[in-house]
């Protein structure tokens, strides 16, 4: 479901893709099913998303804005500050006006699991919580986090 809503919200982004959708390819590698080992049968799986660009024109800062927009509903632990993995990008250039991009995302999918009355299970694609701190708790003012020192400029 990540993958198709990344894709919806990218061609929203760059409409360029959605007129010659061929350029924009998106696939699933080295995916992971993880599930507790306790009475509940839910489970996770984690896979890497590629996203492919060809013959890109657009800016890329556009493309990674919408990304991140996206990782802040989709999978927000990507963008917290001393996030282990973020995401990473590659690019070769074709010309000074057009490059192929090639992006990785680490993503989690998480299934709950029910067993109905009648002996019948209902999955059900749990949505991810925005988790990320909104701009009103990090001011001076940010009862939260009064003695917290937050750097987003160079490391000394």
């Amino acid at each position: 479901m990540k993958a198709n809503s990344l894709r919806e919200a990218i061609v929203a982004a760059l409409p360029d893709f959605a007129t010659d959708p061929d350029r924009l390819a998106m696939w699933i590698e080295k995916g992971s099913i993880r599930s507790p080992i306790t009475d509940s049968r839910s489970f996770e799986w984690a896979y890497i998303l590629n996203i492919s660009l060809e013959n890109f024109t657009g800016q890329p800062a556009i493309l990674f804005l919408t990304i991140n927009d996206w990782l802040r509903t989709n999978q927000a632990e990507l963008l917290q500050p001393g996030a282990h993995k973020g995401y990473s990008h590659e690019v070769d250039v074709i010309d000074e006006n057009t490059v192929d991009m090639h992006v990785q995302l680490h993503l989690t999918e998480r299934i709950a699991v029910e067993r109905q009355s009648d002996g019948t299970d209902t999955l059900q694609h749990l949505d991810d919580a925005d988790c990320l701190l909104s701009d009103a708790l990090l001011g001076d003012d940010a009862p939260l986090l009064k003695g917290v020192t937050l750097n987003w400029g160079r490391r000394p």
